[in-house]
C-alpha cells in the first residue's frame, strides 16, 4: 500500500505535476494585477477565506483550496500587505506545489518570526524538514506546535506520520489516537489512523476508517486507493476493483501506483485490474 505517498511524498509524481501547474497557471505576478491597486481589506478577506478552507483541507489538495493560497500567496509581492499569513501560503505554494523544499522553509520561518505565538507555519515547517530529511529539526519544529496549540490535534497526526515512516509502530499509535481524541471531526485524522492501523495488521479497523473518510469525502482518493489495497490483499477482486477505478478517478497517478503494488498481486492476473491499468 502506497499510503506514505499521498501524505508528505509528493515529487516526481502526477499529482504533483498536476499541483505545480495548477499553481503556475495561477501565478499573475501580484494580487490584482491591471486593476485597482491591492488593498489590506481585500487581503484579509482572502486570508480569512484561505484559513478557513485550510483548517478542513491543511494540505490543499483540492483545486479550491489551492486557488485560495495562491491569491493569498500573491500578496508577499507586495511589501506593505505581505503578512505572517501570505508568507505561509507562499510556503505552502512551495511546498505542495513546486516542491522547492528550501523555499518552503524560508517561507515558513518568515510567517512564524511575524507571528510567533502561531502554530501552523512552525508545523508546516517540520513537514518540510522531514521530507527534506531532517527529522531531528522537525521533531523540535512539531513539538514546539504542540507547545504553541496544545489543543491542535494537527501536530499529533504529523507526529504520527513521522513515527510510522521510522517504524516506531507504538509511537506512530499514540499520536495518532491523541489526534483523533482532539479533534474527531477532522477526516484526516481519521485517514492517518487507518493507515496506522493497517501497518498494524488492524485491516477491518482501518477499512472502517477509510470509509468513514470517503463517507464525508467522496473525492478523497487516497482513501479508496487504501480500501483498493485492502481488499486486494485478500484477493477480494469484487470489492478491490470498484475503489481501485474511483481512487484513479480522483488521481489518476495511482494508476501507476497499482502496476507494482504487491497489494493487488492476489487479483493481477484478473482481466478487470489488466484492463484497469491500460
Amino acid at each position: 500500500m502506497k499510503n506514505q505517498r499521498v501524505i508528505w511524498t509528493i515529487a516526481a509524481t502526477a499529482s504533483a505535476l498536476a499541483l505545480a501547474a495548477f499553481f503556475a497557471r495561477q501565478i499573475v505576478g501580484g494580487p490584482d494585477r491591471g486593476a485597482r491597486p491591492p488593498d489590506r481589506d481585500e487581503r484579509d478577506r482572502v486570508v480569512a477565506q484561505m484559513l478557513d478552507r485550510l483548517e478542513r483541507d491543511h494540505r490543499a489538495r483540492f483545486a479550491a483550496t489551492r486557488t485560495l493560497v495562491e491569491k493569498a500567496a500573491a500578496y508577499c509581492d507586495s511589501p506593505a500587505l505581505a503578512s505572517a499569513e501570505t508568507w505561509y501560503a507562499c510556503g505552502l505554494r512551495e511546498l505542495y506545489g513546486d516542491f522547492d523544499l528550501g523555499a518552503a522553509e524560508d517561507d515558513f520561518s518568515r510567517s512564524a518570526r511575524m507571528r510567533p505565538e502561531w502554530a501552523w507555519p512552525v508545523n508546516a515547517l517540520g513537514i518540510a524538514q522531514f521530507v527534506a530529511g531532517r527529522r531531528e529539526e522537525a521533531l523540535r519544529s512539531f513539538t514546539r506546535a504542540l507547545e504553541l496549540a496544545p489543543g491542535w490535534s494537527r501536530p499529533h497526526g504529523d507526529l504520527a506520520i513521522l513515527y510510522r515512516r521510522a517504524g516506531e509502530m507504538g509511537e506512530a499509535l499514540a499520536h495518532a489516537e491523541k489526534a483523533l481524541a482532539i479533534e474527531p471531526e477532522v477526516l484526516v485524522n481519521h485517514f492517518n489512523y487507518g493507515v496506522v492501523l493497517d501497518d498494524l495488521g488492524r485491516h477491518a479497523e482501518a477499512r472502517e476508517r477509510y470509509e468513514r473518510v470517503l463517507a464525508a469525502a467522496p473525492d478523497m482518493a487516497q482513501a479508496a486507493y487504501n480500501l483498493a489495497c485492502s481488499y486486494g490483499r485478500q484477493g477480494d477482486a469484487a470489492k478491490a476493483l470498484p475503489y481501485l477505478e474511483r481512487a484513479i478517478q480522483g488521481d489518476p497517478a495511482f494508476r501507476g501506483d497499482a502496476a507494482d503494488d504487491p497489494d493487488f498481486d492476489p487479483i493481477r492476473g484478473t482481466p478487470e485490474f489488466a484492463r484497469m491499468l491500460k
